[in-house]
Order: structure tokens, then sequence, then C-alpha cells
């Protein structure tokens, strides 16, 4: 069974689109309109419980969120991180899994600033490649558009540090949920697959869960030297009550 025939796609895009329009409206009242204050308000969105009561299509269907800040500490004894937020949708009863890694940007109409080193950064893992995308926000417009990460890489060829893309073209955010949820952006996990983007991830998890909790392995798998992670790992779990 597809993700679309278990989950109704129009009602996640209306309760999602709702959510983000709250978190982008919320964060253009605030003082600060930089990358840290959307991200937070992203979370405040999406990380509780009052989501719809039934996504499913002929089956009820809730969902239900976890939120884990994940730690690393590189040099001079500071926290160091990837990507500004993963996410991750669990549906088991068709055993779908599949992570996304965001860089948040800021864009001032439709212009936004990406550094190379992000990009290539965020390319260096076969778990991560696949998985990564850039997360574009219009500070005046309120407009959030979406980049897969290794689509940028050739406009920066060229580049010694950063470059301003037009993101007028990126897809906006209805567009790309659907789009990656169906697997026509980004690359789904195997369940239970011992070689994860989510296990690598709970390795940085102050308190992982128990390995019948979730599809992947907690604890002992090997950290590569590259990865670096992101902050914030918000999961979504989809299940029948």
């Amino acid at each position: 069974m597809t993700i679309q025939q278990y989950l109704d796609l129009d009602i996640v895009d209306l309760g999602a689109n709702s959510r983000l329009r709250k978190a982008v409206e919320g964060w253009q009242k605030g003082a600060l309109t930089t990358e840290e204050p959307f991200i937070n308000r992203i979370i405040e969105q999406f990380n509780h419980s009052r989501w719809r009561s039934d996504i499913g299509t002929k089956r009820k269907v809730v969902v239900k969120t976890k939120l884990s800040v994940l730690h690393r500490k590189g040099e001079h004894s500071k926290d160091k991180y990837g990507a500004d937020l993963a996410i991750t949708v669990i549906v088991e009863n068709i055993k779908f899994l599949k992570t996304a890694l965001f860089q948040v940007k800021v864009a001032n109409e439709l212009k936004a600033t990406v550094e190379k080193k992000q990009i290539v950064d965020a390319l260096a893992s076969d778990l991560t490649k696949d998985r990564s995308f850039v997360l574009a926000i219009d500070r005046s417009r309120g407009t959030v558009r979406l980049a897969v990460a290794k689509d940028l890489l050739p406009d920066l060829t060229n580049v010694e540090e950063s470059k301003t893309f037009d993101v007028a073209d990126w897809l906006p955010f209805t567009a790309w949920l659907s789009a990656w949820l169906k697997c026509e952006k980004g690359l789904p996990s195997r369940w239970k697959d011992k070689d994860s983007i989510e296990s690598l991830l709970s390795q940085f998890v102050v308190e992982p869960p128990s390995a019948d909790e979730v599809p992947w392995i907690t604890t002992g798998f090997p950290v590569p030297a590259e990865f670096t992670p992101p902050k914030h790992w918000l999961k979504f779990f989809c299940v029948e009550p």
C-alpha cells in the first residue's frame, strides 16, 4: 500500500500548511526575523498533540510527535551542528519511514544566500546527500520555498564562499510536501535497516528510545567522521489508535 492510499494527503497538506502559516505569521511579528526564531516557531506549531484526529483514508490514523534535541561537542567545547532541522515520518502499518534534513535560510524579495560549504557538507555522506534540502523563508512576503540541496551544487562549482539564489523557481511548501511524501523528492529509509539516517541521528539523542519503540538502531551505530547532526529532530508517528 502506498502512502497516498493509506493517508489522505489532502488533509495532511491542509493541516501542515495551516501550521506553517501560523509559524510564519508569528515569526514575522517577532523582534528577530532570523533563522533560529523561525525554526523555533516551526517546532512550536508542529510539535504538539492538536493535530486533526484522523488523517487516514479508510482507517483512522492519528499523529503523535516527538522532539529530540541532538548534541555534539565540536572544537573548543562548543556545540557543533550541521543541518538546522531534521524531520522523520513513521507510518508503522505500511512500514513507511522517511527523513529530511533542512538548512534554513531567510530570503529577501525571493533572494536567498546559500553557503557553498554547507551544501558540500550536506552531500558528504551517502545517508544525507539525497535527504538534504534548503528551505527559504521570505522575510517580507512570508512565502516558503524549498530546493534539493544537491541540485544547487552545480551553480556553486566556481563559487568561493556563497551565492545568492532566486528562490522563485523553488518548490512551494505544499508542492514539496506532497512530492516528498510520495517519494518523488528525497529517499525513503528501509524499515529496520541497520544502516539508516535514523540510526545515525539516534546516536546524538541524550536519552534514545528503546529498540522496540522505533524501527531503527538506537545505540551502537558507527558515526562517520564527516557527519555533524542537526540541532533538532522532530518525528511524526502516524498510528492507528
